[in-house]
This record gives structure tokens, C-alpha cells and sequence, in this order.
């Protein structure tokens, strides 16, 4: 079981956004890959490690993507980068919450790279390799025919890539009656007190099966309506304006649509809750993660008063 720590917009925020391009000196060693290495070492045996392959093959398609291709053997190069990150293993859901973390980004590369471990010169022009894992966002959707970076050479380092995957961020929800969305968020929202001191969540709701923010939405307005029927002393009530609606999953597997209701709308900036270990799930070793989130507002706020 891969060892991970919570994500948090902060976390990913803090993450190296590695540069595809970086400013190297002669022989100066190169950060380590994370990825296991060939032998023997060479761009030919990396490109038939088998390895490599059967990790792609099992990889699994994160909630809320397609699989838009599979272990090619080159990267995606096209308008639309939005950024790269080396991670320690071949994670797709990993590389699905960096996605969902930055706005507009619709898609993502994974692959494995061979890469020299010194800058490749004079006394070093083929150094020993080292095999990196990498995650490429994009904004616009990846295929096949994308896949066009195999890789070159380096002085006498040849570069390959192989097990390259790509994914393709699935189509948001339809809009829906009596509110406005929806609005892509990333994470799940995590809402601080209102500028009266006051919380704002005012429930959830869990419904088993497909995603579907209908229910959602039909859950709401019943918040509404019953508060309304059952006011404070002083006339007023906690209507739900609006709400999150998003997919959890244990282990990539989804539990169906969580919805949450606040009585002010949220932005993106507060979607901060990514992916955890959390209860008796972490004791079990297994992930919970969020996706397919997105944000609902009562198109005609209710003030919460009865009137």
C-alpha cells in the first residue's frame, strides 16, 4: 500500500510545480527519479521493461476521467501545459487531485521518463540513468495523436519514455432548476465562519449510485422548506442556498453523491478537501478521496425570514 498524507489545496499549492525545462550545468548531478531502474541500463531494455507497462495496464482510471490512451511510448506535447510534478509512484488519483486542484486543467499525461542522473558533457555524456515518474497537466483534452514527445538525446543519453498514459476530465453536470451552475471546485468545500461569526453548513445528505446532483439539489430546497416551517423565536431560519455536490471514493471505488448545504454560496478558494486517510479507514490502509465536485447557487437567495 502506497504511504500518503493528506491533500489539502494548501499541500498541492506547496508542491513542486516542476519546470519541463530546467537550466543545467555540465555534470551536475540531476534530482533523483523515483522510479525503478533498468538493467541493464539502457534506453533499449527501458523501453521493453515490462515494468513499466504492466503498471499502466493496472492503473486505474480515477472517477470523473476517461482513458483517453495508454502505454505509449511518447508524452503529450501541445498548447494548454498547466504544469508537471515528479511523484514517488505511478499514482493516477494522485495525479487526478494535482489536476482538480488547478483550474482549468482538463487532462493529464503519466508516464515514466528516462532521464540522466548528471547533466550530460564533457567527461559525462552518457551518465547512468535515472527514471522519473512524471504528472503533465493540460487544459485541453490529450490523445493518441498528442502523444508525440518520445523523448532524444542528450549529448550520447538517450532519453525514453514509456508506460505513458492520458486522461480526459469527464463532462460537468447539466445545470439545473432554480440554481446557477454549475461551478467546478476541485476539492470539496471547507467553510470558514461568515463575516457575522456565523457557520454556515447547514447539513448533508449521502445518496448511493451515480453521481447526481439533483438529488442534491431536491435535498436543499427540503432543507429549506422545513427550517422555514420551524423558525426561530425570531422569524428567521437557515435556508439553503446553495450546495456542494461531489463524488467520494474509498480506493477509487465510488460511494455515490455527497451533497453539503451552506446558506451563502462558497468559491473555488475554499474547495480545499482533495483526499485523506481518515477514522477506521486509515487503519484499514484505505484512501478516501473527492472528486467530480461542484458548486450550486440558489439563483433567488432566500434571506431566511419568514416573511
Amino acid at each position: 500500500m502506497t504511504t500518503r498524507l493528506m491533500l489539502t489545496a494548501a499541500a498541492i499549492g506547496m508542491a513542486s510545480a516542476l519546470p519541463y525545462l530546467a537550466v543545467r550545468d555540465a555534470c551536475s548531478p540531476q534530482p533523483a527519479g523515483a522510479g525503478p531502474i533498468t538493467s541493464p541500463d539502457t534506453a533499449e531494455a527501458f523501453s521493453n521493461n515490462s515494468i513499466y507497462v504492466n503498471t499502466a495496464v493496472s492503473a486505474p482510471t480515477p472517477q470523473g476521467y476517461s482513458l483517453a490512451f495508454a502505454r505509449l511510448s511518447g508524452s503529450t506535447s501541445q498548447d494548454g501545459y498547466m504544469g508537471s510534478y515528479n511523484l514517488q509512484t505511478y499514482d493516477t488519483i494522485q495525479c487526478q487531485e494535482y489536476c482538480d486542484s488547478v483550474l482549468g486543467c482538463n487532462a493529464f499525461n503519466i508516464f515514466y521518463e528516462r532521464d540522466p542522473s548528471v547533466d550530460p558533457g564533457a567527461g559525462c555524456d552518457n551518465p547512468p540513468s535515472t527514471v522519473n515518474i512524471k504528472c503533465i497537466l493540460w487544459n485541453s483534452a490529450v490523445t493518441a495523436s498528442t502523444a508525440v514527445n518520445q523523448g532524444g538525446y542528450r549529448n550520447n543519453f538517450h532519453i525514453v519514455i514509456a508506460a505513458s498514459n492520458g486522461y480526459v476530465k469527464d463532462a460537468p453536470p447539466p445545470p439545473l432548476p432554480s440554481f446557477t451552475g454549475p461551478v467546478e471546485l476541485g476539492g470539496s468545500i471547507s467553510a470558514p465562519l461568515n463575516s457575522a461569526g456565523k457557520d454556515t453548513y447547514t447539513g448533508f445528505e449521502y445518496h448511493a449510485g451515480a453521481f447526481d446532483p439533483s438529488k442534491c439539489a431536491s435535498g436543499c430546497l427540503a432543507h429549506t422548506q422545513y427550517d422555514h416551517d420551524h423558525p426561530n423565536a425570531d422569524g428567521t431560519y437557515q435556508a439553503c442556498n446553495f450546495f456542494n455536490a461531489y463524488v467520494q471514493s474509498v480506493n477509487n471505488v465510488p460511494q455515490g453523491t455527497y451533497c453539503t448545504f451552506y446558506t451563502q454560496p462558497w468559491d473555488r478558494s475554499y474547495a480545499t478537501n482533495y483526499a485523506y486517510y481518515a477514522g477506521q479507514w486509515a487503519q484499514q490502509g484505505n484512501y478516501n478521496s473527492i472528486s467530480q465536485s461542484y458548486g450550486y447557487s440558489l439563483t433567488t437567495q432566500d434571506p431566511g425570514v419568514v416573511s
